[in-house]
């Protein structure tokens, strides 16, 4: 957009850390982490998450909670860690259901992947 200045998800991190606004803290930490997925880097992928997880349960902050725990079952996806990405996305999928959100479509494909990936047929068509 033409006039409106671009933030780093460095910048918006240290500004939302500055100013104490944990859910913007989270949201800086998911960029960094998608950016370092994107990149292949799992284990700053996972930092950055993990990192995220910490602050949305210390605040009790549900719904960060759930996103982290979903991404962070992707990045476990892709470091071929199904048992453990298909734990992150059940609590995800826990944690949307206690705020009422029902079971989100995008956990519910993801655990479609893991049950594929674990010869689990019958549990993916399902």
């Amino acid at each position: 957009m033409e006039g409106v200045p671009e933030v780093s998800p460095e910048a918006a991190l240290e500004e939302a850390r500055r100013i104490g606004h944990t859910w913007g803290e989270c949201r800086g930490l998911e960029a960094l982490a998608r950016r370092a997925l994107r990149a292949g880097d799992l284990i700053t992928a996972s930092e950055r998450l993990n990192e995220a997880i910490q602050v949305a349960r210390r605040t009790g902050d549900t719904w960060s909670l759930a996103v982290g725990l979903n991404e962070l079952g992707d990045v476990e996806r892709v470091r071929g860690a199904y048992t453990r990405s298909g734990q992150l996305y059940e609590e995800s999928m826990s944690e949307f259901a206690a705020l009422g959100l029902g079971s989100q479509p995008s956990l519910v494909h993801n655990l479609g992947y893991v049950a594929l990936a674990t010869g689990e047929h019958a549990r993916a068509e399902a």
